[in-house]
């Protein structure tokens, strides 16, 4: 790890070679010599530039400070031709080695192990949404960003971590997880948080590493008041700050999470306040001045890290991974962070859902793309539109799949029949169909039929593990499920009334339309639990159909790709106005 150091006198604006970016790179490996390289450029004759890298393993943040205090020590007595009298050490970074592997034993070590295992119990993966897709393995590619924030915040947020008994690295923290749950809909948020692990006054004058890192998890499921999570936030840190003996190596070792080579373990997004203010140091009539190097590595997905205590700054530093995040989008999410520390320095109050995230500039474009458009008059139901459409064009083709295709009534006529079957097995208003069928010209039948019957279809995708079939099933209470002969063993196991689509006669007599009010209910992904249905109403299925005909301009020539309301929908060769929407849109 690149641990820039200090050099006298800042150097002048303008381009530049970069000094020092080679002893960035290759890395520094245990085992391989030397764990630490240092280097000097004369940049003028009063502009000198000092560059020391530590490998991680023998540095952390807190040694760094140590490290720039007895170099600019040694720097002025050997300027001045005396010895430098530096603090006598009470251990050395052994004895702690040896103390913290010979106490971390027996019961100790069950009660932090107890405890970690209980916090960290079903810890689901933060998935926020990305620029693109997640690469299967992670690169480490990564850029950094700083987002200014007004310093007439620290003040109140200050006075609500008084309140509330917690401390202003709570506060921020809380924040921070509020934020991360609306960008990924998540209400289980884990973020990693690291600490300096020097608990014992012998080791505070020490080089070395000490540091470990704390997982901190938050609920949010019920929606509370930010007062609310910033208490149960409070309880978390401490709990966790109780138990930080263990290494987070060990714990790893210990839960055994699903290794992901395209993640981190345990958690993806680290978090962290700086109030170390970076101070000029003179020595010897030298000035030394911190000199930042360019960093264009990421550890994490997000490394968010609140600066506090830099001339009176306030900001956000925030490291990310390049394969996964524009720039702009890293920026977008440190807005979001200020508008909402912003409404909770003033309303605590208010619930973690309702908390003011976006800019007015923001806000004003999501209105304007969920503003209804002009309608002239009620459009026709999806049936309606579909009726018409058979009674224009009877003959042309409504649907192809592989080799066999329907026209506009052969579709009718089917879809009639299985109304037909689907009325006699008790089908009706507000019923609910399942619809298990492999690729085939048989699924807008299906669709047509269910709703021609007045009921509500079920995609019951045969490729699903049959246990989230068995669970969709029961959830939706179907009245029957619509299927084919070759997955009747399939159906059979999740409904005992199966409609075999091969067994319908080519006509039917359903001419009626007795549309309830529910079209469809599609399940999610079940991703963060159990799979939820979402129910579609017909008006709303009108509404959507109807929009995507006048904004795309479907003419009766246009050949489109339906989204598939299973994933084994056929393709529509021509774009008929009740072609169904994908579910959920």
């Amino acid at each position: 790890m690149a641990r820039p150091q200090h050099h006298p006198h800042r150097p002048a604006p303008g381009p530049r070679p970069r000094p020092g970016h080679h002893l960035l790179h290759p890395a520094l490996r245990p085992g391989h010599r030397p764990l630490l390289r240092s280097a000097a450029w004369t940049l003028d004759t009063d502009d000198h530039l000092v560059v020391v890298t530590f490998h991680h393993i023998a540095s952390d943040g807190w040694s760094a400070k140590i490290f720039t205090d007895e170099l600019t020590t040694s720097y002025e007595a050997r300027t001045t031709g005396t010895t430098a009298t530096l603090p006598p050490l009470p251990v050395q970074y052994a004895d702690f080695a040896t103390w913290q592997r010979n106490r971390l034993t027996g019961q100790l070590l069950d009660d932090q192990l107890t405890y970690w295992r209980n916090s960290l119990a079903d810890l689901p993966v933060l998935d926020l949404p990305t620029d693109r897709p997640r690469p299967t393995t992670r690169t480490g590619r990564g850029g950094t960003i700083t987002y200014t924030l007004p310093t007439t915040l620290i003040t109140p947020l200050e006075t609500l971590a008084r309140q509330h008994r917690a401390t202003t690295f709570m506060v921020l923290l809380a924040a921070f997880q509020t934020v991360l749950a609306r960008w990924s809909g998540q209400n289980d948020i884990a973020i990693g948080t690291p600490i300096a692990g020097r608990n014992r006054s012998e080791i505070e004058g020490l080089i070395g590493f000490f540091v470990n890192t704390l997982v901190t998890r938050a609920d949010l499921t019920d929606n509370p008041t930010f007062a609310t999570h910033l208490t149960r936030v409070r309880d978390n840190v401490l709990g966790a700050f109780d138990h930080q003996d263990l290494p987070f190596e060990r714990l790893v070792e210990d839960l055994k999470p699903e290794r992901d080579l395209s993640r981190n373990p345990l958690f993806q997004v680290l978090f962290d306040v700086n109030d170390r203010p970076a101070t000029l140091v003179t020595a010897a009539g030298a000035e030394f001045a911190p000199f930042e190097l360019p960093r264009e590595t990421a550890k994490f997905d997000l490394s968010l890290s609140f600066g506090t205590g830099r001339e009176g700054r306030f900001s956000i530093h925030v490291e990310y991974a390049t394969d996964l995040f524009d720039e702009a989008t890293v920026l977008r999410l440190a807005s979001h962070v200020e508008s909402v520390l912003a409404e909770i320095a003033h309303s605590p109050g208010t619930r973690v859902g309702d908390l003011r995230m976006l800019s007015e500039q923001e806000r004003s474009i999501v209105d304007a793309f969920g503003a209804p458009g002009e309608v002239t008059g009620e459009p026709a139901s999806v049936l309606e539109a579909f009726a018409a459409q058979a009674a224009r064009e009877p003959d042309a083709v409504a649907v192809v799949c592989g080799e066999h295709q329907l026209s506009y009534q052969e579709l009718a006529d089917r879809s009639d029949a299985l109304a037909d079957a689907l009325h006699t097995a008790g089908v009706g208003p507000e019923t609910r169909v399942g619809v298990c069928l492999e690729r085939s010209t048989w699924l807008p039948v299906a669709l047509l039929g269910i709703w021609k019957a007045g009921g509500a279809f079920v995609p019951l995708d045969p490729a699903y593990p049959h246990a989230r079939l068995t669970h969709m099933a029961q959830d939706a209470a179907l009245t029957c499920i619509v299927t084919q002969h070759k997955l009747t063993d399939l159906a059979t196991s999740l409904h005992h009334t199966p409609v075999l689509v091969e067994n319908l006669p080519t006509t039917g007599t359903r001419t009626t339309h007795p549309t309830g009010t529910l079209a469809y209910l599609i399940y999610t992904s079940g991703s963060t639990g159990k799979p939820k249905g979402v129910a579609v109403d017909h008006p709303a299925l009108t509404r959507h159909t109807h929009t995507i005909r006048h904004h795309y301009q479907l003419t009766p020539t246009t050949t489109s790709c339906n989204s598939p309301p299973t994933p084994s929908t056929p393709r529509s060769n021509r774009p008929c106005p009740a072609s169904p929407p994908e579910p959920g849109s």
